[in-house]
């Protein structure tokens, strides 16, 4: 099982940040309450971390935070997002069997791709085919997008992919003349996951 100092390492090593800032806002969105708490006293021991607490501290670490801005309000104001457009999939039904797709915030589809990896959903779905996806969020935290999809074609018209997009409402009207984002690779997924399931 995964514990804090393992997951600020593995967050302070895929965003190539030093491992104090990942620990320094640990600290923070513990005390806000958005990271699991172990039992406390001499014979206590640190709380396992599950899908929600290895994507806040992911988040915590990828959004810019203005001086005197809440890192625990900024997490929160991400994972609240709320869906804009719903699901965009070709072809219709693509994503049957991932509740990633079902979610109706950015936080619950961002634990939703933790879950279905580590419950073998994502496996099941892509029935041996390669496949990608990417998580693209503004680091101001206004808007996020989650895509997957199979690039191998079967035929010359073969198109399969999904993408859903999350934003603060108005957000998608306004005109930006300076965008800033990150966009986070499938694989980062996959090695958390894994690393949520090993033991430390």
């Amino acid at each position: 099982m995964m514990m804090l100092p393992d997951l600020a390492d593995f967050v302070s090593s895929a965003l190539e940040i030093p491992n104090g800032t990942a620990v320094d806002r640990a600290k923070v969105l513990r005390g806000a309450g958005l990271l699991s708490v172990g039992k406390q006293g001499p014979h206590g021991h640190g709380a396992r971390m599950t899908n929600t607490d290895a994507i806040n501290l992911l988040l915590a670490n990828i959004l810019d935070h203005k001086r005197g801005a809440s890192v625990a309000d900024n997490v929160q104001r991400v994972r609240d997002l709320p869906s804009t457009t719903g699901l965009v999939e070709m072809p219709h039904g693509f994503t049957r069997g991932l509740t990633l797709f079902d979610a109706d915030t950015a936080g619950d589809a961002l634990d939703g791709i933790l879950n279905d990896i580590r419950t073998g959903r994502l496996n099941a779905w892509a029935a041996g085919e390669r496949w990608n996806a990417t998580v693209t969020l503004d680091t101001c935290g206004a808007r996020l997008f989650v895509s997957i999809g199979k690039p191998d074609k079967r035929n010359t018209h073969d198109l399969r992919e999904a993408m859903h997009a999350f934003a603060l409402p108005g957000e998608n009207e306004r005109k930006r003349l300076v965008d800033r984002s990150v966009t986070i690779a499938g694989e980062v997924f996959l090695q958390l996951a894994e690393a949520l399931e090993s033991t430390a």
